[in-house]
Formats: structure tokens, C-alpha cells, sequence
């Protein structure tokens, strides 16, 4: 059997102080700076080019330990008004109100820009964890990176609807093609013959897992269903 893939360990994270040192200020003043507070303009300058060079990103938890927040756990959907991710939303929070979390809710309309959005929120935010609840298929490989990005960073993943494997990451799904194989067989053991396979426009990875199962069923049996009955 083929070996998971390793994880990495999470990166260093970049300090405050670490920002201070290099831009030769106290850490009260990379604070100031960060918060727009009352600071000499050359040195806020000097400042922001430290924390641009270095990709500093504020730990915005130290904050939140001080005003006792609960911790955070990021969950994106694709359609809120979808009844199923509706439904996944209810319970996460149920569960993470349980636990003590807070919910950190993102909505991307089927659109990779705005996931990739989501995810330098969760990143910047320092959340505790992420749910990635989007169909396999919106653009992942331009999302690829930024997943990675969260890993090294130690903000575990867990994905719903799409595979993780290639990349370390928990997932959560349903087995399409088993489904949809199961369903085909029903409808030929009743006598029907003339099936046809109809699913939305996006080429989500969903889609050809059930356009699968159908069709290895109908193997089984001699038959397919044809192009135009698709």
C-alpha cells in the first residue's frame, strides 16, 4: 500500500520581536505601527518595509487571550443557501459553541478568488483550525498553495466533499460513484433500460465520480448511457 504522504512540520512564525530587531525598534513600537498609533514617520516607514520583506503576519490570538476570546475555527461553504451546506453550518456551530469555539463563517459562491480570500482571513486571524467545505474542482489548483500555506503555518485542514490526499489533509465525504451505482442498479432491476444522467453545468469533480458510477453499473449489465442522454 502506498505511503500517506508526509506532513511538514508547522514553519517558525515570524514575531513581533523578530520585526523589531530588524527594523532596530522595541516591540512596543512595531505594536504602534501595526495599530496606527502615535509613531515618528521615518520610523513607520522603516517598519513597513521590514514587515513587507518579511510577510510578517500580526498573532492577532495574543490579542484575543488578553480580552479572553474563544478560540476560532474557520469554516467556508460554497452556497449558504444550499439546504446541505445550510445544514452543515447549523451543526459545526452546535458543535464548536460546545466545545468552546467561535465560528469564523466564509461564503465563496462557487468563486476561487473568494475562498482564497477566506483562507488569508483564517491565516491572518491565526484561527485555530479550518473547514473546507467547497466541491472538488473550484480552481484547486491555484488553492493548492494556499492550503499548504495554512499547514506550514499549523492551522490544521479538514475537508468536505473534495480529497485530501495528496496533500495531507483530512476529508469527509460520500461515496459518489457507489451511490449513483447503487441508484442505476435499482432502476434496471424495476426493467427500466433507457436511463439518462442529468447534473448541473460546473465540472466539479462530484459530477464525474456520479457520471462514473452510473456508467460501471450499466457496464455490468451490457449497457451505457449515451452521450445525448447526458
Amino acid at each position: 500500500a502506498p505511503m500517506p504522504p508526509r506532513t511538514r512540520s508547522p514553519a517558525p512564525q515570524l514575531t513581533i520581536h523578530d520585526v523589531a530587531r530588524k527594523a532596530r525598534v522595541s516591540a512596543a513600537t512595531v505594536s504602534r505601527v501595526l495599530n496606527a498609533g502615535p509613531v515618528r514617520a521615518s520610523t513607520r516607514d522603516r517598519v513597513a518595509r521590514i514587515i513587507r520583506k518579511t510577510g510578517f503576519v500580526p498573532d492577532l490570538r495574543a490579542s484575543s487571550l488578553k480580552r479572553a476570546v474563544a478560540p476560532r475555527i474557520g469554516l467556508v461553504v460554497a452556497d449558504i443557501e444550499n439546504p446541505s451546506y445550510a445544514r452543515t453550518v447549523k451543526h459545526a456551530f452546535e458543535v464548536l459553541k460546545q466545545r468552546g469555539c467561535s465560528m469564523i463563517l466564509g461564503h465563496t459562491n462557487g468563486q476561487a478568488d473568494e475562498e482564497a480570500n477566506f483562507l488569508a482571513l483564517v491565516r491572518r486571524e491565526r484561527a485555530a483550525g479550518a473547514l473546507i467545505c467547497t466541491p472538488e474542482g473550484e480552481d484547486d489548483e491555484r488553492l493548492k498553495p494556499l492550503y499548504r500555506g495554512l499547514q506550514q503555518a499549523g492551522i490544521p485542514l479538514v475537508f468536505f466533499g473534495k480529497h485530501g490526499e495528496d496533500l495531507g489533509i483530512d476529508s469527509v465525504g460520500v461515496d459518489n460513484a457507489g451511490g449513483m451505482a447503487a441508484g442505476a442498479e435499482h432502476l434496471l432491476a424495476s426493467g427500466r433500460r433507457r436511463l439518462a444522467f442529468l447534473s448541473g453545468a460546473n465540472p466539479f469533480g462530484v459530477t464525474d465520480e456520479r457520471l462514473r458510477g452510473v456508467q460501471e453499473a450499466l457496464a455490468r449489465h451490457g449497457q451505457q448511457v449515451p452521450a445525448a442522454r447526458i
